[in-house]
């Protein structure tokens, strides 16, 4: 038996008119995210699939998104503040250019704010 996990409810349905089972489904929505039989298991005698299925919103995507944004404006400020008072800061450049002097002792690496929230938030709505 395949892992089912993140199958389409069509392609559970499919799967079990191919392998003559009988097929149920808990929940409403289209994906799957349980099976009653664990993966890679030897079929032999089994004549019931039971799957848990759910839908995966716009709105949880929506969600996501907007929590990714809050908490990257909270932490950039964070984030500058920290390095400022580390005294981790960016490169001089080689030339003299006045431009370049007033970005003296700003903290690179920004992004990582970035890196970290998305992650975080997707820890979070995946559980």
């Amino acid at each position: 038996m395949p892992d089912l996990y993140g199958w389409t409810k069509k392609n559970v349905e499919a799967l079990a008119k191919w392998l003559d089972l009988e097929v149920e489904f808990e929940g409403s929505g289209d994906t799957v995210t349980k099976q009653s039989v664990r993966a890679n298991t030897v079929l032999k005698d089994l004549k019931k699939l039971k799957s848990n299925i759910r839908e995966i919103s716009m709105l949880m995507s929506i969600l996501a998104g907007i929590s990714a944004f809050v908490l990257t404006v909270i932490g950039i400020p964070a984030f500058i503040r920290f390095y400022r008072k580390a005294q981790i800061t960016g490169q001089q450049m080689h030339e003299d250019v006045k431009q370049h002097q007033a970005k003296a002792g700003t903290p690179t690496m920004g992004g990582i704010v970035f890196l970290i929230t998305g992650v975080l938030v997707s820890f979070v709505l995946a559980l």
